[in-house]
């Protein structure tokens, strides 16, 4: 179960200076960042980690880093500063559509609290969650999302940093949300409200949905403890060998499982339907 680490980590100082003026992170193949133009890079200061300043109307694109459907098991975390004052706007997507109705996956900051999302379309159609507490502004805030591949809100997960805690707001999703790809936009997006003035200073990824036991000791190493933390009890060490060993050898049934859910989501794609209006149980901004 944490045999490995996340498949992509993007830190936002440093990198590789590029002919062009922008500024790659990650490997010229796998999960990267390329930063210029509208973006700028701002360094370390009053403790907060170098990052990419946001403008709120160009994303910060990540390439290779996804994919983002509702079978597909992951964790992701975004470490980020969102300007004092803020409590609307988007903070990573992987979607298509305009403000009348975007479909794929999101995760918005609404109304100070933090919302996952995948929607066919919203909300007849989508799995979404919302977190327990609003977040922090003016400072770095660690904020994680994970997904088990259900397709279910009930195995969709929030974390603002390091607490646990979220509430169900529609489960409903029979259809794929019809977008694929592995790329992902921080910050921004198309006729929506992005995180202008905010900072970007950290994005990892995991190809498996983490726990809370997993998130912890992912926290542990961001500080730089190691596997400290949730980790210092021998007996904790030994669980957690004996639960890699036990993960190696259902790698293959956990593959075939993702499988199968997948090939249930796109089973329904034939069948036609009809989206019809009916009264949300929230107000909308």
């Amino acid at each position: 179960l944490f045999r490995s680490g996340p498949i992509a980590d993007l830190r936002f100082e440093g990198g590789e200076r590029l002919d062009d003026g922008r500024t790659r992170f990650g490997a010229p193949e796998g999960p990267r960042a390329l930063v210029g133009g509208p973006l700028e890079l701002v360094a370390a200061s009053n403790g907060a980690p170098a990052g990419v300043l946001l403008d709120g109307d160009s994303a910060l694109q990540v390439d290779e880093i996804g994919p983002w459907g509702p079978a597909d098991p992951f964790t992701l975390e975004l470490t980020l500063t969102i300007p004092e004052g803020l409590r609307d706007g988007v903070l990573v997507h992987r979607t298509g559509g305009t403000d009348v109705g975007y479909f794929g996956f999101d995760l918005c900051l609404v109304d100070g609290y933090l919302r996952a999302r995948q929607v066919r379309f919203w909300p007849g159609n989508a799995a979404a969650v919302v977190s327990e507490e609003r977040v922090p502004t003016g400072r770095p805030v660690r904020l994680v999302f994970a997904q088990d591949g259900t397709g279910w809100a009930e195995g969709m997960k929030l974390w603002v940093d390091g607490e646990a805690g979220q509430e169900e707001l529609v489960d409903s999703l029979t259809k794929p949300p019809g977008i694929g790809g592995k790329g992902l936009s921080v910050g921004a997006r198309f006729r929506g409200v992005g995180i202008a003035g905010g900072v970007v200073h950290r994005l990892r990824r995991w190809d498996r949905c983490l726990d809370a036991f997993g998130v912890g000791r992912a926290l542990d190493q961001a500080h730089g403890l190691g596997d400290g933390g949730l980790l210092r009890d021998d007996a904790r060490a030994a669980a957690a060998r004996h639960l890699a060993h036990r993960a190696e050898r259902l790698t293959g049934l956990r593959r075939a499982l993702a499988g199968a859910r997948k090939a249930l989501l796109q089973a329904t794609m034939p069948v036609l339907e009809v989206p019809v209006m009916a009264e949300a149980p929230w107000a909308e901004p």
